[in-house]
């Protein structure tokens, strides 16, 4: 009968091993409490990590700052030292400088 018992251990955990992240389940622990728990023996997260859960029970995870999409715009002119940016990072419809090195800088027109 135990070793009957071993090899069902054995199997159990060869095969949680063995299976993709996708499909695991994690620890069934409350390791940190949601907004709704009411429980005060259960740590909060630390700042910048978000209680989650993990299938089983509750993990602190990374929040994932999401990045804003830059609004699509249209811009008539042609930049051969490609647009200005915004401080967000965003493409402006105005040009940046072309610095030519081997090229003197004139003033005359």
């Amino acid at each position: 009968m135990k070793r009957f018992f071993k090899l069902l251990l054995f199997s159990f955990l060869f095969a949680a091993s063995t299976a993709s992240p996708a499909s695991r389940i994690g620890l069934c622990w409350e390791l940190c409490r949601t907004d709704q728990s009411t429980e005060t023996s259960i740590p909060t997260c630390p700042e910048g990590y978000q209680c989650q859960s993990n299938g089983c029970g509750h993990e602190c995870y990374p929040i994932q700052q999401v990045k804003r999409a830059c609004p699509l715009y249209q811009c008539a002119l042609y930049c051969p030292g490609g647009n200005r940016l915004s401080p967000e990072g965003c493409p402006l419809c105005s040009c940046r400088p072309v610095y030519y090195p081997n090229k003197p800088v004139t003033t005359e027109v």
